[in-house]
């Protein structure tokens, strides 16, 4: 549309990298940070990878989700926020992922399910409830706004919603968010989905920013797993 490509049908100049993580193998020394927000549709199409990633690498995993950028006062045009959508639908398709049937959960419902997440941490379900989260808003287009809508969340991700109203909406979940929203920021990176990986004594070996960068996660796992 723009006659950037003149030749879509010619090879790509730089094809992209494949993303492999059934060789990267490790023994628990290594730790993968995976920062991520509820309202992201970057970590919409890369959550579910990074986290199997992760299970499937055999390296600990710590998620680290934040508050969104537009919800932190960071400014964001129309333009630019159709941007991001049309962008992602991209990369969703180049992956083979599902994404655009999208109910935009921004405000009220990213809250609500954050006020749950410590209590979805504290029955093992953290990755699951986020993972649940993100595929009824952004592929599902679940309006998470309603209870009905939140519901159908919860339980996707195997919780009692009974239980879940007795945590809904309270407070004290903010300050895991700033706290990871500043270790994010002290290691140099702005968005997400971002993701650091640390080793045994728990430094930095990699950190990066992007949906389309996990490949470079595995390839550095297997370069740093043990030798056999």
């Amino acid at each position: 549309e723009l006659g950037a490509d003149r030749q879509p049908g010619q090879p790509l100049l730089a094809p992209r990298p494949v993303f492999e993580a059934a060789d990267a193998r490790d023994n628990g020394s290594l730790t993968l940070e995976v920062y991520a927000s509820l309202r992201s549709p970057y970590t919409a199409i890369a959550f579910d990878n990074a986290i199997a990633l992760a299970r499937d690498s055999g390296v600990t995993l710590s998620l680290r989700p934040v508050l969104p950028m537009v919800m932190r006062g960071a400014p964001m045009t129309r333009e630019k926020g159709m941007y991001i959508f049309l962008d992602t639908a991209r990369e969703a398709r180049a992956a083979g992922v599902r994404f655009g049937k999208f109910y935009d959960p921004i405000g009220e419902p990213v809250r609500r399910c954050y006020s749950l997440y410590p209590w979805a941490v504290e029955q093992g379900r953290g990755v699951e409830l986020m993972s649940s989260f993100l595929r009824h808003a952004f592929a599902e287009g679940v309006n998470t706004n309603s209870d009905a809508g939140l519901r159908k969340v919860v339980e996707a991700a195997g919780l009692n919603w009974a239980e879940a109203q007795q945590h809904l909406g309270k407070p004290g979940w903010e300050p895991l968010l700033e706290e990871n929203r500043l270790a994010m920021y002290t290691a140099g990176l702005w968005g997400v989905p971002s993701f650091r990986l640390l080793d045994e004594n728990g430094a930095e070996v990699l950190s990066l920013w992007g949906q389309d960068r996990l490949w470079r996660v595995a390839r550095e796992i297997q370069r740093l797993r043990p030798a056999s």
